[in-house]
């Protein structure tokens, strides 16, 4: 496996905030929001138009669907 394959991917109009951790293998799609503090584990998939507050946390392998919001101290994923 090259480094590249694990660079998680990040699409035009994402906003990834300051301190915010994002995971291998992640894709963060159009018009997501990604807040400050966020921890995201690896093998995760965040739909477009996703609005994640900070301190929330995905554990890994997860599915962030289309228009959700992850709201501050969740805890989602594995």
């Amino acid at each position: 496996m090259s480094v590249l394959d694990q660079i998680p991917t990040i699409m035009p109009g994402a906003v990834v905030n300051a301190a915010a951790s994002i995971g291998r293998h992640t894709i963060v799609n159009l018009r997501t929001m990604v807040e400050r503090d966020f921890r995201n584990g690896n093998f995760i998939y965040i739909s477009p138009g996703a609005a994640i507050a900070g301190s929330a946390k995905n554990r890994g392998m997860a599915l962030i669907r289309t228009e959700d919001a992850i709201l501050p101290m969740i805890e989602v994923g594995q």
